[in-house]
């Protein structure tokens, strides 16, 4: 009888009602897979030391179907949802969960319009939304974050980072080996630590970052009209620097006593090793300005 039980456990599906409430668990893998699939709403997610998923809150006015299940070490929680033009409940009350999961389990996360808090993930976390917000603290391994006009920050986490946005504003406090920041608009604002790899790109954005270079790390960072600003923690800088603007770009150098040249059609551009030179600093912009220090 227990083991049919169990076995009922793996394979649960629901059936839900728009606006009902929802408290139920499910067996989980501790180092398995949780993904979660809302399209709008809000998603809290914590982790503790048991081997289960447990999901409580309230569902979309809108939903008309709540899937909770395992599939091998994969644990799926979808709320879809009716969006015609004619559903009487589009437009209402958005899904509101509190989702607990193994704390060494690998997260994945998409949504619209869906908010997502993320705390203390060990497996490593990858979220896709469009206009949600994203905030994720305490997450080790690795963050791969893909929104269109939600603001993304991260805080007290360790690992691989991949952040990209449109319009939205990136904020790191963290610890990366290497950290890559993406957007079109927003700003990004870093302190990562120690890093080995670094890759930095923007249109209009300004791109902020406080970091230290491993001895023979690379640093790319890219704009059009944003402006860029590294300050180095190194007390010595172990790299090659190629540093270029377009015309009416301008760069300041506090790190050497090395001046750009400027062109006769308003570029500027300098080139200089530090230390021993084993690392790489490129940094490109058409119109925006470029500075470095320590």
């Amino acid at each position: 009888m227990r083991y049919l039980m169990t076995i009922a456990t793996l394979l649960f599906s629901a059936t839900a009602y728009g606006g009902e409430q929802v408290d139920k668990r499910i067996d989980a893998d501790r180092a398995g897979e949780v993904v979660v699939d809302i399209m709008r709403g809000d998603v809290d997610v914590k982790t503790w030391d048991k081997s289960e998923v447990h999901v409580e809150g309230e569902l979309d006015d809108a939903t008309r179907e709540f899937v909770f299940k395992r599939s091998g070490d994969k644990v799926l929680i979808k709320v879809e949802v009716d969006d015609g033009f004619f559903n009487k409940n589009w437009g209402t009350d958005d899904t509101n969960l509190t989702i607990h999961i193994p704390e060494d389990s690998f997260f994945e996360g998409a949504g619209v319009s869906t908010d997502f808090d993320i705390n203390g993930v060990k497996g490593g976390v990858r979220v896709n939304s469009v206009s949600g917000r994203i905030d994720i603290d305490t997450v080790h391994k690795e963050i791969d974050v893909e929104t269109v006009s939600g603001d993304v920050t991260v805080t007290d986490s360790e690992g691989k980072m991949s952040l990209s946005t449109v319009s939205g504003d990136i904020e790191a406090f963290v610890n990366a080996i290497h950290f890559d920041a993406a957007t079109v608009s927003g700003d990004v604002e870093a302190e990562i630590g120690t890093s080995d790899i670094v890759d930095l790109s923007s249109v209009s954005g300004d791109l902020e970052l406080d970091f230290t270079l491993a001895d023979d790390g690379r640093v790319d960072a890219t704009t059009v009209s944003g402006d860029v600003k590294l300050t180095f923690g190194n007390k010595i800088i172990n790299a090659r620097f190629d540093i270029d603007t377009g015309p009416g770009g301008d760069i300041r150098n506090s790190i050497t006593k090395h001046k750009p040249e400027r062109s006769f059609i308003g570029s500027e551009n300098v080139n200089f090793k530090s230390g021993n030179g084993d690392g790489s600093v490129e940094l490109e912009t058409m119109s925006g300005s470029i500075e470095i220090m320590q």
